[in-house]
């Protein structure tokens, strides 16, 4: 879509490669915003676009990157709630029931960089994530498959 070369290096997770990132041996990164606000709000990261389709309300001012570069691009996170294989159909629905009711207390979805997105039942979640990996899959893997944001180092 974008046409440019990137090299990707593989870190073992995000609080191994921010360092590089901050000191400048890691030129970006594509990847979830939380680890990085505080950095980007220091001034010792710069965020460049978010790859959701509407602006994030925890940086309003930060365009996508349809907005900024790519018109049409985005790229979403479906984060899911685990359990071991054979959990009980009770305890799956008390998990699911539990932790949707957290999820939209005000204070949590407030302060929740992902408020905007899409919280419901776990079979809907499901196929959601599903489609996406397929769409994104089928047009070559261009983005990764979570809602990310675009930083580099502040120079």
């Amino acid at each position: 879509m974008a046409a440019i070369d990137i090299v990707h290096v593989p870190y073992k997770g995000t609080a191994l490669f921010l360092p590089d990132l901050i000191d400048g041996r890691v030129s970006m990164s594509l990847d979830s915003m939380p680890p990085h606000l505080p950095h980007i709000k220091s001034g010792k990261l710069r965020a460049l676009a978010v790859t959701s389709a509407k602006r994030s309300p925890v940086l309003p001012e930060l365009p996508t990157v349809a907005e900024a570069a790519l018109p049409g691009f985005e790229s979403i996170a479906p984060y899911a709630l685990f359990a071991p294989a054979g959990t009980p159909a009770d305890i799956i629905a008390l998990l699911n029931r539990e932790v949707n009711a957290v999820l939209v207390l005000p204070e949590v979805a407030r302060n929740s960089p992902s408020r905007d997105r899409d919280i419901g039942q776990h079979r809907r979640c499901t196929r959601r994530h599903r489609q996406e990996r397929n769409r994104q899959m089928g047009e070559s893997h261009q983005g990764r498959q979570h809602q990310a944001r675009i930083a580099q180092p502040r120079k």
